[in-house]
Formats: C-alpha cells, structure tokens, sequence
C-alpha cells in the first residue's frame, strides 16, 4: 500500500504523513502520493513554502516562544490566562499540557515531519534524475528548515540528559514508515543532528545577494551558518571542543561581507527595500517570496485599548529590570528609545496619537512598554499597507550579526582570549553610540545579549539556562552566578500613581507577580521543559519526560 502524504498543493496547509496522526494529532487537509509530488518547479516551490508558513502566524513565534522570556528578567506576561503566571512564576514542575504548551510541541513537530519529507522525496528524485536549480534549492530549503524546525522542538525539551525525537527519513531503506521518531540520547545528539541539515542547506542555498526580489527572505546560505554559530553554542556548553566551531562560523559569516548596521534603529524598519540589511542572516520579512507575511508580535504585546483601531491582545511588557539596564548605558540611547515605550511618551498609530499610561482596563502591567516593531503602526492610513490582518509588515529577526559577534566574544571567553572577546561586545554597544565596556568580560556579555537582543527570537531564556547549569559554573563563576540569580528572582515592574496635576509618577518598583505563588527556584533539570502529557501517554512509552519531571 503507498503510504499518503497529506499536501493541500493550493492553501499549503500541510505535508505530513497520516501515519503520525497519533502521537502528532494532526488534521489531515489533503492528498497526494510520493509518487504523483515532485514533477515539476512549481511543486517544489509549494512544497517549501509551506514550510515557512507558520513562523510568523499568531502562536508559535508570535507568542508561544515568547512564554519563555517571561521565565526571565527581560519580559513578563501580563495578562492572566494562556501561560503567564506559570511562565512568570517559572513552574515547570506542571506538566506540559497547559495553555498554549501542546500546540508548540504538535507544531514543531509536524513541521520537522514535513520537512523531513521533502527532503527525503527530493533526494529519491535526485538518486534517478538531476534536479533542476529551483528543486536543488529546494532541498536546500528543506534542509534548513527541517534543522530550524528540530532546533525549536530541542529550545524546550532537549536536555544533556534526554534529547528530543528526530529521525531522518532518508537513513531508512524504502519509505520510513511514519512510526514515533526515536528519542535521541542527549541534546548533544540532537545539535549534531542540526549541523549536519545546516551543512547540507549551507552547500545548496544561495547567498542572500543572489535572491532576487521575488526569493528573497528564503533561507540562504548566510541563515545557515549563523544558525551554526548559534547551535555550536548551545553544544558547547557541554563541550569544549565546539567552541571553535563557533568562531569559524562567524569568520566565515564576516568573510561573506556580514556586518552591523550604521545605526540600531534602521534594523526595524518598515520599508521593504531595507529589510535584507547586511546585519541580516535569517528572520521572518513581511515581503517573504514576493507573497506578503509579517509576524503578529507587537500586536500580540500591545494593550487592548491603548491604539483605537489597533485592538492588540496586551500579552507581554518589558519589565523594569530591562529598562534600568538598557537606561544603564545613557538616558535616550538608540538601544533604549528603540526598544521600549515608557509611561508619558507620545506613541503615534496611524492618524491617532496617545499619551503612553501606566494600566490598560484590567490588564496588569510592569509601566514599560514593548517598542521595537511599532513604526509600522506610525503611518497615516497604516492599515493594509504596514498592518495586515494583526501582523506587522517588517523584519522579524530571529538572528542576526549581532548575536552571532556575541557567540564569538563567549567562545573567545571561554577560550581565554578576553581582548578579542571584548572587541566583539564592544563593536556591538559602539553601533549603539555607546561607551565600551571596560568592566569584567563576562558581565558585559551578560548585558549586551540581555538588551541588544531582547524580544527578538525568543532566545534569552534559552542563552541564561545554559549559564545557570552546574558546568557553567565550572568556566565562570560570575555569569553562573547572575544566571542563577535571575531565574530565581521576579522582574521588577515600576507603581505609578496620580499627583496634584494629573500626572503619573513613578512612586515605587516591586517585583512582578501575576499570580500569588512563588515556587521560583532553578535547578539543572529545568533546561528542558516536559512534554504534554498526552504524547507521553500515545507513545506507549517510547517518549521519557526529561529527567526530573
């Protein structure tokens, strides 16, 4: 019997086997055989482009990665409901089926398996037939995104002492046959598993120069080889040995003519035509292939009645800890105006304008305001040109040349080689018109990877966790140390009140608590968060929780 691969060629909602349908839940849209796919450009161009299709949607990396931020001292949730007060509260002793933590888990993993077929599909046409230039892209693309995919699933649930399931389709004899994907024995394993897809996508994708106006936002080779930086990181925190790996990455990313830009506040912008800066390695843009996206972040951020007719959700505020640090660095920064909005300030939406308050209806808040993607909002007549059916019409980016220098200045770290580390962090605060950091090395990489990149991606929480880890402890006590601190603690929010004049002051800072409980406490366990409990159930064991749940 052929096995049948869900496609629904036209709305591109879905490439994954029906066999996965019982530890993925998957809803079928469509289908079609192995062998009736894959007979000309135009199929392969759909294939792939579905596999881009939920990134900049209303939950994965609209807001279900940004649940993790709120673990942190960067951003909290602050609207009850969803995830908030567990993230907020950092209880991961609950399972993982609460709010929104099973669709991120079925969507990774539905997407990893239909990655995982196009490239297996591809590779089955190429063993008989040379695959056009469009098709070999393709592959590339399936490559990539099938590690980008994986690396997503393993943020979560991989941990040094269980990794997450993958398999490669294309290691088996005939079709694989859709089974539950074995559970890799480490994360270690997993991030191996990743280079080697980001190797493969890196030898077949394109430079991002060499995309036409139509491609570009494809990933290129230069997505492939910052994600390599970024995976060699996370490996390298249990191994020494892949630190290197880290600086070669991003000398190869400098020798292909990445740089910073010429000023913090031309990263987000709203105009098309600037969004492939030279800073750019792999984000979500709004013009993705010439057919429109954008991501529904800052909508997702901003208070329900605070625009008129930009009725967003108020899910997430920096906290007052962001503020302080970004504050830290000079009163009116670019970094600081760029990133936050503060009680007082004029904010401009379209053709209305507002005095930014301290508390939106119900809604709690922290007093500080997520600024970075509002120019779209900015705009006379801004809906449907720069606002789109709740996504923002700019650059999201996931990673950037920034954060690839700031991996290269910890791998210079960890290998002894300060000067250089601190060249790195300092070329990054420079773009800003920042003072260098003359302070200990291992602080100042602490606080240029807390403000340079916050809400970007969804990574900080992911970068501390590594830092709290016992091993950690072992390279630097001082980053070990204001890690663990951190995931301890609760952000700060700012209390206003009202004086004589009708005005708002800032009478008071107190820790951010949404719900009362206080059950904070880190251990080396909680760099993986559990699966929902009903995969667990539907493996027949063959998925293990992460050690310590």
């Amino acid at each position: 019997m052929k096995k049948i691969i869900i496609i629904a060629i036209a709305s591109l909602t879905a490439i994954f086997a029906t066999g996965c349908q019982d530890f993925l839940d998957v809803k079928p849209q469509g289908s079609n055989t192995t062998d009736t796919y894959f007979q000309n450009d135009q199929q392969a161009i759909d294939a792939i482009d579905h596999l881009y299709q939920y990134l900049g949607d209303e939950y994965l990396c609209s807001q279900d990665i940004h649940w993790d931020e709120c673990c942190t001292n960067q951003m909290c949730g602050v609207r009850a409901g969803d995830c908030s007060g567990w993230f907020n509260h950092f209880n991961l002793e609950f399972s993982g089926d609460r709010g929104t933590l099973p669709d991120y888990f079925n969507l990774t993993y539905e997407y990893i398996a239909a990655s995982n077929w196009v490239v297996s599909a591809l590779l089955k046409k190429q063993a008989t037939t040379e695959l056009t230039a469009v098709e070999k892209r393709s592959l590339g693309e399936a490559y990539f995104m099938r590690g980008f995919w994986h690396y997503l699933a393993a943020l979560r649930y991989g941990a040094p002492e269980t990794g997450v399931p993958f398999v490669k389709f294309e290691t088996f004899e005939g079709d694989y046959d859709y089974s539950i994907p074995p559970q890799q024995a480490t994360v270690m394993d997993n991030y191996k598993l990743m280079i080697e897809d980001f190797d493969a996508a890196e030898a077949l994708l394109p430079s991002v120069k060499d995309y036409d106006a139509n491609n570009r936002g494809r990933a290129c080779k230069e997505s492939a080889i910052a994600m390599k930086s970024r995976i060699y990181t996370y490996w390298a925190t249990f191994d020494n040995s892949q630190w290197q790996n880290v600086i070669d990455s991003v000398n190869k990313l400098q020798s292909m003519g990445r740089k910073l830009t010429d000023t913090y506040e031309e990263l987000f912008t709203e105009e098309p035509s600037e969004f492939f800066s030279d800073e750019y390695c792999w984000g979500y843009a709004c013009t993705g292939f010439g057919n429109g996206g954008g991501i529904w972040f800052e909508e997702v951020c901003i208070a329900s009645d605070m625009l008129g007719y930009f009725d967003g959700w108020g899910e997430f505020n920096a906290s007052a800890d962001l503020y302080e640090a970004m504050l830290a660095d000079g009163e009116g920064n670019d970094r600081l105006k760029r990133s936050i909005l503060t009680v007082g300030e004029t904010a401009n939406f379209g053709d209305e304008s507002c005095v930014v308050m301290p508390q939106y209806g119900d809604q709690s808040t922290t007093g500080f305001f997520i600024n970075k993607w509002t120019n779209s909002f900015k705009h006379s007549g801004a809906m449907g040109q720069y606002y789109t059916d709740c996504r923002i019409n700019m650059m999201y980016h996931f990673v950037r040349y920034a954060d690839c220098l700031l991996y290269r200045a910890e791998a210079y770290l960890n290998k002894g080689d300060q000067a250089s580390a601190l060249k790195d962090i300092n070329a990054v605060r420079k773009r800003s018109g920042l003072a260098d950091w003359n302070g200990d090395a291992w602080e100042g990489l602490y606080h240029e990877r807390f403000c340079e990149l916050a809400f970007e991606g969804g990574s900080w929480f992911h970068e501390i966790k590594r830092w709290a880890r016992s091993e950690y402890a072992k390279v630097s006590p001082k980053i070990n140390q204001l890690a663990v601190n951190e995931l301890n603690g609760h952000p700060k929010a700012w209390i206003y009140t009202l004086n004589a004049d009708g005005v708002y002051e800032h009478t008071s800072t107190e820790p951010f608590i949404l719900y009362q409980s206080d059950s904070k406490k880190w251990a080396d366990y909680k760099f993986a968060m559990p699966y929902p409990t009903t995969e667990v159930t539907n493996s027949n064991g063959a998925l293990k929780q992460p050690a310590g749940y």
